[in-house]
This record gives C-alpha cells, sequence and structure tokens, in this order.
C-alpha cells in the first residue's frame, strides 16, 4: 500500500495533486498528522485538499502540543532555546517531530494493515533542494519513498506547478515552532497578528519549566518574542536540519 506523508505544505500538496492527476502512481491515502497547534491556513488548506474527494485523507493526532509543553508533560519534546546563567543559548533536543508527526502515521500505517512481511510504501515531499534531509524508516513495516527526488523537482518547480493548477500552499509547522526564521516571525506577525500573539503568549509562558534551571524561548536570540526586530533576512531556515522530513512539507 501507498501512503503520503501529507504535511498540507508546499511540496507534500505537490505530491499529492500529482498523484491525484496520474502524474505519479495513485497513492491508496494520504495521512496527515495534526499536531493540535497548526497556523489556521494549513487547517483551512488541508480542507479544500479533502473537498477534491480524490485520494482519502486521514487526520491522526496524539493531542495538542502547545497544551502538552505547558502542561510540563512533553516540555522537553519541543527544541526549545535555553539560555543559562552566563547567557549560552543551547537548542533543547527535538522530539515532537517523531512524537506528533511520525509516529501516529506509523501507528495509523499499522491499523490499516502493514506489517514487515508486507510494509506500506511511505511518501515523503522532500524536494532536491532538501535532499540532505532524506533518511530510512526506523521500522520494519514501511519503507520511505521520495518521489520528488525521483524526479528531480525543486521546492520552486512545486510552487511553479501549484501555481500552473490554480493552487497556492501555506508552511506547513506550528505556530509555534523554535525553528522558523525571522521572515516568517514578521510575516505571521503582520499577516495573522491574532495567531503571533498566540505565539508570544506561549513564549511567555514558558520561560520557567519545570526541572530545567535555564529560561527558555522560542527565539533562538534568547529575548522574548514580543521584543525581537525581526530583521535579519540572512537567518538559515532550520527546518533543513529536521531529518526526519515530516515537518515543513
Amino acid at each position: 500500500m501507498k501512503i503520503i506523508s501529507l504535511g498540507a505544505g508546499v511540496q507534500s500538496t505537490a505530491l499529492y495533486l500529482m498523484s491525484c492527476s496520474g502524474e505519479l502512481e495513485r497513492a491508496d491515502y494520504a495521512i496527515f498528522a495534526d499536531t493540535g497547534w497548526e497556523p489556521r491556513a494549513v487547517y483551512d488548506h488541508l480542507g479544500k485538499l479533502k473537498a477534491l474527494n480524490e485520494i482519502p485523507i486521514i487526520t491522526v493526532s496524539i493531542g495538542n502540543l502547545r497544551e502538552d509543553a505547558l502542561s510540563g508533560s512533553r516540555f522537553a519534546s519541543m527544541p526549545l532555546f535555553a539560555k543559562d546563567g552566563s547567557g549560552t543559548i543551547s537548542m533543547l533536543r527535538r522530539q515532537c517531530t517523531r512524537e506528533y508527526k511520525v509516529d501516529p502515521i506509523q501507528k495509523k500505517c499499522r491499523e490499516l494493515g502493514a506489517t514487515a512481511k508486507d510494509p506500506f510504501e511511505v511518501w515523503i515531499g522532500i524536494s532536491t533542494d532538501e535532499i540532505q534531509r532524506m533518511k530510512d524508516s526506523r521500522v520494519k513495516y514501511t519503507n520511505h519513498r521520495w518521489p520528488l527526488i525521483e524526479k528531480r523537482i525543486d521546492r520552486i518547480q512545486c510552487i511553479t506547478y501549484l501555481k500552473s493548477l490554480g493552487w497556492e500552499a501555506p508552511k506547513s509547522s506550528c505556530i509555534g515552532c523554535p525553528f522558523h526564521d525571522d521572515r516568517y516571525w514578521q510575516k505571521l506577525k503582520t499577516e495573522s497578528p491574532d495567531e503571533f500573539a498566540d505565539a508570544v503568549d506561549f513564549d511567555e509562558q514558558i520561560r520557567k519549566m519545570p526541572r530545567l534551571e535555564s529560561e527558555t524561548y522560542l527565539h533562538r536570540s534568547g529575548v522574548p518574542l514580543q521584543e525581537v526586530s525581526f530583521e535579519d533576512a540572512s537567518q538559515q531556515d532550520m527546518f533543513l536540519g529536521e531529518c526526519d522530513g515530516y515537518c515543513g512539507l
């Protein structure tokens, strides 16, 4: 069985529509792993894809990442920036992609019948400009495949392809993801002030997390999000380092 890992961003949307149109083999299902804290644009876009009534889209979730982080039950799963007493900033270990994206999709594959003897093929929308994110499945009942890599398609070509069909896809990532660069934060602040305010509120609440001596922040500068001047256009998008390849697509 062929499964599309659908993040509802640019690359995975292109992958989904290519499969629907016959430009790729037809997948059996697309699975969207909902963190509970996706931008409104992602949920709206996902609704439009479902309205096509093409390849069935299944939504899976283990809970709300924002609420889980603030409750302390999964706070260390987010790659928050921790600043110690000397002002040194480091990033906490990232587990949220695996917990909120990879594991729920793998669980659904098992429910649909995936086994080690009959593994499912999971398609991941990594494009040629992000080839370093390719990573084999860690379980025997799924095999990863990267159709955009096979067709030598990059992100810009995905955007062009979507435009040719009259589509435009948002960036797929949580509202308060620490991987965001300044351009994203500025756009969120300007175009979606309510969601930016949500991120600011979260940022203020995580300053003192249970079992951590360091202060934690969403922004890599170690400055409260509300006080940051988003002017560093040279920042690199940290999703390139998200090796599981399930976020930002």
